[in-house]
């Protein structure tokens, strides 16, 4: 329930209250008193006490309907805010760009806007990201998601470098479709540095068979020269020696797991000349392996290409004519003619 209030001094709003059915209780308080006050021989000093302690009643029972006051205010002013986003991730070091050189450009920035506008304070400076990991897509979801502005202006100052989170383009979409426009500063190297950024592979694979790998090699600065170790349980199994003059390197590696169990791939890189940060020089990756499955093929053509496409990955058992037999994780009918698929075949197979 909510009571207008009229303009006092150009201060307009409303009062209302959370509980207002305990409102009704005040008539009722009221009606009590006054039929109390008029009994007879009540002296004047009890009435004004009965009378005081009424309002106090009262006044309790309209606290407790937990009364609020509101007031709206409409502010329009012409001018876009200025969110500054500043990537606080350790690849940024790289770029000699620490808070020194962000708070500096957020003070400068501040300064023009208020100049121009008269609203320095359209101007905000959000730190983001931290050590290794660099959720740039996250941020920016975040910055749209808090609300409250329109016509809004994002400065990024990244690397760009996305590793974990929501994929920073497609964040970046739709903050252009709710006309909220996000620039980039690109900072200026002002060191080497060559680092791992991925290694490619499933995740599960059968034993004794070849499992293809792809690495990924980043660099940031002018030419690299470095040397790749591929390492598996602890054990090397390749050393590559690299001269990479573009911004990525990929090479693909194909190994042999001997056992089936959880294996671990490491894939690490000593620099023959300028890298900043050792810590992302090494990516390490697990690798499922498991014993091939059990097939049963069941085919009249003893050349049938199934057999060797199917032997690459399975433990094939190869048949001329179906027979009830149990352990195997698969069924397969090359090129049978359905008089072969009786009734007991359909059971045994269901």
């Amino acid at each position: 329930m909510e009571i207008s209030l009229q303009d006092l001094g150009g201060v307009a709003g409303r009062v209302g209250f959370e509980h207002p059915y305990l409102l009704f209780l005040i008539l009722p308080i009221l009606l009590v008193f006054f039929m109390y006050m008029r009994r007879s021989g009540m002296s004047r000093g009890r009435v004004v006490f009965l009378f005081l302690r009424s309002i106090m009643v009262v006044l309790l029972v309209a606290a407790l309907a937990y009364p609020y006051f509101t007031e709206v205010v409409d502010e329009f002013r012409d001018v876009a805010s200025v969110v500054i986003l500043s990537d606080c991730s350790g690849s940024m070091s790289v770029y000699g760009m620490g808070r020194e050189y962000v708070d500096s450009f957020y003070r400068d920035l501040s300064l023009r806007v208020g100049e121009a506008t008269g609203y320095a304070d359209a101007v905000e400076l959000v730190y983001f990201s931290e050590g290794n990991r660099t959720e740039i897509g996250n941020s920016l979801y975040q910055e749209f998601v808090r609300g409250g502005r329109s016509e809004e202006l994002i400065v990024l100052i990244s690397d760009g470098n996305n590793n974990y989170g929501r994929d920073a383009v497609d964040v970046s979409k739709v903050l252009g479709g709710a006309n909220t426009s996000v620039y980039a500063l690109a900072p200026a190297v002002e060191s080497d540095d060559v680092y791992v950024s991925g290694v490619g592979g499933r995740r599960k694979t059968p034993v004794n068979v070849g499992y293809s790998m792809n690495i990924e090699v980043g660099k940031v600065g002018g030419d690299a020269e470095y040397t790749l170790y591929l390492r598996v349980d602890g054990d090397t199994k390749d050393v590559i020696g690299v001269s990479q003059n573009t911004s990525t390197y990929e090479r693909g590696i194909i190994i042999n797991f001997t056992e089936a169990g959880v294996h671990e791939v490491v894939v690490d890189l000593i620099s023959k000349g300028g890298d900043a940060l050792d810590v992302n020089n090494a990516y390490m990756k697990t690798v499922d392996v498991t014993e091939k499955p059990r097939v049963l093929l069941v085919t009249g053509d003893s050349r049938s290409p199934l057999i060797s496409v199917l032997g690459g990955n399975y433990d094939v058992t190869v048949e001329s004519q179906y027979k009830e037999s149990g352990g195997y994780d698969a069924v397969l009918l090359d090129n049978l003619n359905s008089s072969v698929l009786n009734r007991w075949v359909v059971n045994s197979l269901h």
